[in-house]
Parts: C-alpha cells; sequence; structure tokens
C-alpha cells in the first residue's frame, strides 16, 4: 500500500527527517510548496471506532461496574498482619522490579512496595538531585511529574510554556524546563513524540525519545524516566512495539558509555474511559505491559521497572490524569530505587 501511493507520488516520505522512523503525509496541494518544506505536525480530531452490532457489549463494558449482589469477606485474625519488606528499594535488586507479583498493596492510604521499602520523601529529593540532570520523556501524564517537582522543589522556571504546568491542553507539549540553583541540578520534561496528540507542534517536539538518550554524554549519572501508553492506544500496537526496540537499543548504548546512569520505564497506568471513542483505556494496558517486558528481558538488572497497574486498579483511579496525592506516591516509589539515604 505504501509503495503504491508514493509509486503515484500522493504522499511526502519524511522518514529520513524524521530520525529514520517511519513517517508520511499528503504531498502539499500549493504550487511552490514541498515535501521538502516540511515544518510540524498538526493533528486532526480523533476519529471514532466502529461499533458492530456483536461488539457493543464490549464497548459497553468500557466504565466500572456494580457488582450485582454483596460480597462477603472474612478477615481472619493474626498475630503479625505486616508484610514489611526487609530491604530498602535503593539496595533492592533490579531485577525485582520487574518479575515481582503482586506489586504492592495500600495500608493507610501508602503504597507499600512488596520487594522492598521506599525510606525517601519530598526532603530527600534536593540532595539526591544534587549535580545531576532528571530527564523525564513521555506524555501529559509525565509532565504532571514534572509539575509536580516544580511546585514542591520550589524549582526555578527556564524554558517552556510556564501556564501549562497546571493543565494539559493548549501547547503543554513543548519542551520544559526548571532547575535548584542552590542544589545545582535541572529537571526537564520532553514529549515521547510521534505517534502523539499536537496543536500546530514544530519538527523539534517531534524528537523521539532516542534521539535524546543518543545525545547524554559519556560518563552521565543523570536520573532518566521514560514513559509510552497512552497516545499509542490510537494506532497499531505494533507501532509501540518498534518505539520500544528503538529505546532499548539506545539505552543499551547509553549504558556502555555511562555505566552509572539510572535508567527506568514507567509501565501502562489503569485508567477508564465511560465512553468509547478510539481507544479502550484500560482494556489494553496489560498487552503493552507485556512488549515492554519482552523487549527488555535482557536489561532487567540494568533498567528500573515502574509497575504502576495495581496501583491505581487497587483505588480505581479512573482518570488517564492521576491526582496530585498519586503523583506524589509514583515519584517516591521512582526515587525510593534511585537515591540512597
Amino acid at each position: 500500500m505504501e509503495s503504491r501511493l508514493l509509486n503515484k507520488g500522493k504522499v511526502c516520505n519524511l522518514t529520513d527527517k524524521h530520525y529514520g522512523v517511519p513517517l508520511y503525509c499528503d504531498r502539499p496541494k500549493k504550487r511552490g510548496i514541498q515535501c521538502d518544506h516540511w515544518t510540524g505536525v498538526n493533528s486532526l480530531k480523533y476519529v471514532g471506532l466502529n461499533q458492530k452490532n456483536n461488539s457493543k457489549w464490549y464497548f459497553s463494558s468500557a466504565g466500572p461496574q456494580i457488582l450485582p449482589d454483596v460480597v462477603r469477606v472474612n478477615i481472619s485474625t493474626a498475630q503479625d498482619t505486616s508484610l514489611s519488606a526487609k530491604i530498602p528499594c535503593s539496595r533492592a535488586s533490579v531485577r525485582n522490579s520487574w518479575v515481582s507479583k503482586p506489586v504492592g498493596f495500600f495500608y493507610n492510604s501508602t503504597w507499600h512496595p512488596l520487594e522492598c521499602f521506599i525510606d525517601v520523601s519530598v526532603k530527600d529529593y534536593n540532595r539526591c538531585l544534587t549535580n545531576r540532570t532528571l530527564r523525564m520523556f513521555g506524555d501529559s501524564t509525565v509532565r504532571q511529574w514534572f509539575s509536580f517537582l516544580y511546585k514542591h522543589l520550589n524549582l526555578t522556571w527556564r524554558i517552556g510554556p510556564k501556564q501549562a504546568i497546571e493543565q494539559t491542553n493548549g501547547k503543554w507539549y513543548s519542551y520544559s524546563e526548571a532547575y535548584s540553583k542552590r542544589f545545582n541540578y535541572t529537571a526537564f520534561w520532553s514529549p515521547h513524540g510521534l505517534p502523539m496528540t499536537f496543536d500546530n507542534a514544530s519538527r523539534t517536539a517531534l524528537r523521539p525519545s532516542f534521539v535524546h538518550l543518543d545525545e547524554i554524554p559519556s560518563g552521565s549519572r543523570d536520573i532518566v524516566l521514560i514513559h509510552l501508553y497512552a497516545h499509542f492506544l490510537f494506532y497499531p500496537v505494533h507501532m509501540f512495539r518498534a518505539q520500544i526496540q528503538r529505546i532499548k537499543q539506545a539505552i543499551q548504548r547509553l549504558l556502555m558509555r555511562s555505566p552509572d546512569i539510572k535508567i527506568a520505564i514507567k509501565g501502562p497506568h489503569y485508567f477508564v474511559v465511560t465512553k468509547i471513542v478510539s481507544t479502550f483505556g484500560r482494556m489494553w494496558g496489560p498487552v503493552y505491559d507485556r512488549i515492554i517486558r519482552q523487549e527488555f528481558v535482557n536489561l532487567y538488572d540494568r533498567v528500573i521497572y515502574l509497575d504502576y497497574w495495581e496501583m491505581l486498579l487497587s483505588i480505581e483511579s479512573a482518570s488517564v490524569h492521576p491526582d496530585e496525592k498519586l503523583i506524589d506516591t509514583m515519584i517516591r516509589n521512582f526515587l525510593g530505587y534511585v537515591c540512597e539515604k
């Protein structure tokens, strides 16, 4: 199909301008405008999914359901009800972050991982980040992390649309950066690139995560967080796997030249869509989780996996953008692996 369209000259092949990632668009119809004049993208409205008669039951089950009857749970008395881990996450085996199931539980509104315990809090973050850069790549859910850190660590704004700090509309996808002069560190967020929803974005916003990873210098001790999920739900799943493979290859190159760098992959997170438009929300999370685990199997000892599916599922966090309390919990869990007390 692609070759037929290209032979007819109906589309522009922009793959070589998009870092080798396949990208095509309609050939400009205005005289004098060529494919080489490409400067950015603009997203169209989502196209709704077709609902066949034999699949309407599936679409109607998108939202949370109420159990039709009473469920009685009996909890037996026990002398020791604690499930406390014996080792801090910063000293736990990174491999366990990939293979431990179940991951953890909430008790008194506090998240407890099963394989280790978190011994850091917000007050420890500045010390941990001193003389480093926290590099975060992802979508608006990762920008939430950046916004949280900017707010609670009293960082100074440097680059990006500051008005988007508390919202996810407008030009939220622009690269953003803040810093701490006192502790000499920088935190930044950058979009993971296509496929993504953009509103008149320049080519700079389209740079894939693996390109940024290849630009990290040798000997770096920085901290890297990568997250791909929600925006890929609108596209064939092989596109997600291809991007994960490119990121894995870039991480392998990065670990060779910067063995002391800390890298974490944030997995899919549970959310609910009450009206199907063009994504199934919670229905696809385990599929993407499995792809990440398959592709990174030879890096289980070098890369941290942040499995938050059970965390958000257990409290039925319905929004694609979790509330600030959950953001706090997820960041603390993440830095619990990275920061030593």
